[in-house]
């Protein structure tokens, strides 16, 4: 049964929560940019490794509560799809409205 079970929920708040660590450490360093290699700062890494583990985290949830009859299939799936559909859209957002520095 979809109806009366909040575990989804859980699975939507990962994606929610996985775009933070980017922009919060992006601020210690000197570039913004996610794929730029060309800063060497810690927090810049330490924030693509939580962004990763939110966003691996994301994907195995679903798989492990349907495993764990938590959730249904059916609702391993439509959790699945809305989260690929929120950070999509939260990456579209980042790279069309990225504000280029002209020097």
């Amino acid at each position: 049964m979809i109806y009366r079970n909040w575990y989804p929920l859980i699975i939507v708040a990962t994606y929610l929560v996985a775009s933070i660590p980017n922009p919060v450490c992006g601020r210690c360093t000197a570039t913004d940019d996610l794929l730029s290699d060309s800063s060497n700062s810690g927090f810049a890494d330490a924030g693509r490794f939580l962004t990763s583990v939110f966003m691996v985290s994301g994907f195995g949830l679903p798989v492990v509560f349907s495993h764990a009859k938590l959730i249904e299939t059916s609702a391993a799936i439509l959790s699945t799809f809305g989260g690929v559909l929120i950070y999509s859209s939260v990456l579209l957002y980042g790279y069309f409205f990225a504000v280029e520095e002209e020097f």
